[in-house]
C-alpha cells in the first residue's frame, strides 16, 4: 500500500532533473538558415602545370610489348620458345603484386600452376620458385 502511495505521489510531483549551465545553453539553441553561394570554378588561361613530362625518361622504357619480348607460356604460337635441350632453368625475373605473381623462366612468362619443360610452377615467392616434376621439387633462384 505505501508503495502504492509513493508511485502515486511521485507521478503528481514533477521531478526534473537539473541541468548544468552548458546543458542550458544547448536545450535554448536555436539554428539560422545559411544562405549557400554557389561558387564558379575561376578559368586561368596560359597556365603551366607544375607536373612536366620529362621526354627522355620515354626512352628509357622498351618499345616493344612485355608479350613480345617474354612470350606467355601455354601460348601455342610460343610452344617451342624455351625448349632447348639443356635442362638447365634461367629464372630471370619474379613480379609480385596484390594477388598477382608471375615469373620469367627461360623467357617465357609463368605463373603458379603453369608447366614449363623442367616440371609445374608450385609456388613463386620473391626469392625464387619452386618447380615440381616426377622427381620431386626443386628451388630455381633468381639468376
Amino acid at each position: 500500500m505505501i508503495m502504492i502511495f509513493v508511485f502515486g505521489l511521485s507521478y503528481l510531483i514533477d521531478i526534473k532533473p537539473s541541468l548544468s549551465s552548458q546543458e542550458k545553453r544547448f536545450a535554448r539553441f536555436s539554428y539560422e538558415k545559411v544562405k549557400i553561394v554557389e561558387r564558379k570554378p575561376i578559368e586561368l588561361a596560359n597556365m603551366r602545370s607544375p607536373l612536366e613530362v620529362v621526354e627522355g625518361r620515354a626512352r628509357d622504357f622498351p618499345s616493344e610489348a612485355l608479350a613480345d619480348i617474354a612470350p606467355v607460356a601455354g601460348d601455342e604460337k610460343n610452344k617451342d620458345i624455351g625448349k632447348e635441350k639443356n635442362t638447365t632453368q634461367k629464372l630471370s625475373l619474379i613480379l609480385i603484386k596484390d594477388h598477382a605473381k608471375l615469373a620469367i623462366v627461360n623467357g617465357i612468362v609463368v605463373r603458379e600452376g603453369d608447366m614449363t619443360k623442367s616440371g609445374k610452377v608450385q609456388t613463386i615467392t620473391k626469392d625464387g620458385i619452386i618447380l615440381k616434376d616426377g622427381e620431386g621439387e626443386k628451388w630455381l633462384k633468381i639468376e
